[in-house]
């Protein structure tokens, strides 16, 4: 038991590890432009095949490692109470090869000056507010696995995944993390090949990776997501002063 539970530690620590540097590379990429870790020295052709690869094997990994058919037959193999953090590792590992490969294009196709510039750095700014304005407002906010584990080895009952969370954002908008990381990913003032490409591909997988996640939502929580989708939009908080109204 003892070891199992050094086990259970080592690989939260892992999780954790992995996860945290991965997404400050992840941010710091979307923030800054290419990090230029490794120069593959690719034409531009070569450059957006590559970064197409890249976000096309992150999307793949994250994307169907989450969902419910896929997760039922992990879990056969693995511990469920270790899934999240598993899947932590797979997805961090996998974005930290989209960062460090990912090929800068020297094409710029156009480039926003004062005061366009800080506009939309500020816009930024504000999105890194809202997400962690989400974050404060999910009790259950587990990204690493870390708490399921912890729960795990102390023999705690976790929460419920169907646990339904209504507040702060999620009053205005059902996906407030995608919306943030939208504006994050647009509100950026040099537009070149390779961040044109980027955009279009991720706000595409942000899309479809939504649609897929409402299916699993409804599934889970059952008719109090479908009253709430009625009542929330999903990406886009059209209703926002409709709602501060009342």
């Amino acid at each position: 038991m003892a070891l199992a539970s050094f086990s259970y530690k080592l690989l939260s620590v892992i999780s954790v590890f992995i996860g945290s540097i991965s997404l400050v590379l992840f941010f710091a990429f979307v923030l800054g432009g290419p990090l230029k870790i490794i120069d593959l020295k690719l034409d531009d052709t070569g450059t957006l095949l590559t970064n197409t690869f890249l976000s096309v094997m992150y999307f793949v990994q994250h994307s169907l490692m989450i969902r419910d058919s896929i997760r039922s037959k992990i879990i056969k193999i693995l511990p469920n109470e270790s899934f999240y953090a598993f899947h932590s590792i797979s997805s961090g590992t996998t974005l930290f090869l989209v960062i460090i490969f990912w090929q800068e294009s020297p094409s710029i196709i156009t480039s926003f000056a004062e005061p366009y510039c800080v506009i939309l750095r500020l816009l930024q700014f504000i999105s890194i507010l809202g997400l962690i304005w989400g974050v404060k407002s999910l009790k259950t906010f587990d990204p690493f696995g870390r708490k399921q584990i912890s729960k795990f080895i102390k023999n705690k009952k976790a929460e419920q995944e169907n646990q339904f969370v209504y507040s702060g954002p999620y009053n205005f908008i059902r996906h407030p993390f995608y919306f943030f990381i939208l504006i994050m990913i647009w509100a950026y003032p040099i537009i070149s090949a390779d961040r044109l490409l980027f955009i279009c591909l991720w706000t595409g997988w942000i899309i479809i990776g939504t649609i897929l996640e409402e299916k699993d939502l409804v599934n889970q929580i059952g008719e109090e997501y479908r009253e709430y989708k009625k009542k929330v939009p999903m990406l886009i908080p059209y209703k926002i002063f409709t709602k501060l109204e009342k």
